[in-house]
């Protein structure tokens, strides 16, 4: 018996490629991941990048699976069978990060890994000069910006603005 690619390995991925389809047709989230992973991976058929993006689609729009918003964030990320598109990446990472504590580490080392991807493309595209520079822009506009009580910078501790998300004024900066 051969392992791998023999006549009888390829037989049975064909088969359980047709279990994993007739169990996602009655409902399965898990089952249609599991037929992107076919697709992606090309088990029991050929490799289908839009197949896969698909399915991963089709579970994440009727039952909110976190996996495949992490495959979906990957997809873009590295352009399979999608277009690369590193905001699409972060947005699903977001998702799959909020839905399913199972997706907590993954979707945050995916976050990390995407954020030096980005930084980089940023310092390769500017110069470190003019990437330092967005950064240096960012923060000064964001410590400096002008309070609902006139002041400059954060609000101090006994400033009446409510802190983010509190409407009542609760919480600390």
């Amino acid at each position: 018996e051969e392992e791998g690619g023999g006549w009888r390995a390829r037989s049975v991925w064909r088969r359980a490629l047709l279990q994993w389809q007739r169990s996602a047709n009655q409902g399965s989230v898990d089952a249609r991941v599991k037929v992107g992973d076919y697709h992606f991976y090309g088990w029991g058929t050929p490799v289908d990048m839009e197949a896969a993006a698909t399915h991963y689609r089709l579970a994440v729009e009727t039952q909110k699976s976190a996996q495949a918003m992490w495959n979906l964030g990957y997809m873009h990320e590295h352009g399979l069978g999608l277009p690369e598109d590193l905001h699409l990446a972060k947005r699903y990472y977001d998702m799959a990060l909020e839905t399913s504590a199972d997706a907590y580490v993954p979707s945050l080392l995916s976050l990390v890994y995407l954020g030096l991807v980005y930084a980089w493309r940023t310092v390769a595209a500017r110069g470190l000069s003019g990437a330092l520079g967005l950064i240096h822009a960012a923060w000064v506009d964001e410590f400096f910006a002008l309070n609902a009580d006139g002041s400059i910078g954060p609000p101090s501790s006994d400033s009446h603005v409510p802190a983010p998300g509190r409407a009542d004024g609760g919480g600390t900066w």
